[in-house]
Parts: C-alpha cells; sequence; structure tokens
C-alpha cells in the first residue's frame, strides 16, 4: 500500500506513480494499493503515527513539519529522494487582461514573506515569489518531462 496525497500532486503522486512503473514495471491497483490522503500533511502525519505503511511526500516539507510539529522521524525513514521539485506555484490564465495579469504578478513579486513564513521554508530556500516560465525553465522541464511519460503510461492501459 502506497499512501499519495492527490493526483495534482507531482511529488506526492505523480513523479511517485510514473518512478515505480519505470523502475519495476508496477501499475497502481494491479501491483500495489493507493490509497489518497488528499494532502501531504495528512500522509506524513499518518506514517508518524504508524497509520500508513508508505508515503510520497516532499522531502522539504517534511523537514518544516518535523520542525513545527515536533514529529518524531526516527519512526520513519527516506526510501527515496528525487530529483528536487518545484514548488508550489500561483499562475494567472493567459486569457486574463494583460493589466489585471501584470497586477497580480508584481503584487506576488512584491509580497514580503512575514518571519515565520521566511523561517519555514529557508530550508527549501523559498523565501519569496518568483516569476518563472513554464516552458523554459529548466527546473520545469523536469515536470514536463514526468507529465509527458504519465500521459503516455495512460495511454498504454
Amino acid at each position: 500500500t502506497l499512501v499519495l496525497a492527490a493526483f495534482s500532486s507531482h511529488s506526492a503522486c505523480k513523479f511517485p506513480i510514473l518512478k515505480l512503473y519505470q523502475e519495476k514495471k508496477w501499475l497502481p491497483e494491479k501491483d500495489y494499493t493507493v490509497i489518497y490522503s488528499g494532502s501531504q500533511r495528512r500522509s506524513i502525519k499518518d506514517v508518524v503515527e504508524g497509520q500508513a505503511p508508505a508515503v510520497a511526500v516532499a522531502n522539504d516539507l517534511v523537514k518544516r513539519m518535523a520542525e513545527r510539529d515536533k514529529l518524531d522521524l526516527t519512526k520513519v525513514r527516506s526510501i527515496y529522494k528525487s530529483e528536487t521539485l518545484p514548488p508550489a506555484v500561483w499562475g494567472v490564465s493567459h486569457a486574463m487582461p494583460k493589466p489585471i495579469r501584470e497586477a497580480i504578478l508584481q503584487a506576488f513579486l512584491d509580497y514580503s514573506f512575514p518571519p515565520e513564513m521566511k523561517k519555514a521554508y529557508a530550508t527549501a530556500n523559498q523565501t519569496k515569489f518568483v516569476k518563472i516560465d513554464y516552458k523554459n525553465d529548466p527546473l520545469w522541464k523536469f515536470v514536463r518531462d514526468c507529465d509527458q511519460a504519465l500521459n503516455a503510461l495512460c495511454q498504454k492501459k
């Protein structure tokens, strides 16, 4: 059994499914059971509390939760560490009027994280919002490749 957060998450669903197929040829619900927790935080708590045998979550989130929630990580072990995945993002539709789109972007870029957020996200070097180009950013190539491979896998079924 593998606990995944939600299918929209690369680190807590898409990438683990793809990796298990690429390395073991295992398919969900055929070779292992999947349970969806709804959130990575819930998955982490479940594995620490012994309620889940295995979970897929972002490493930086585990570190933040361990510090904030005083989780005892001696009860769990990491069995795989992937490439760094991009953090959560905010986006707007390309169809949105340009002045509104630009104002939203500027508001994010000007936003200053409060001290507690800066501290929480410092370990992942995520202390401010930054502009990215999904099509050209090298960090997002990993995500695009993952989505493309997962789509191809789904077409095989």
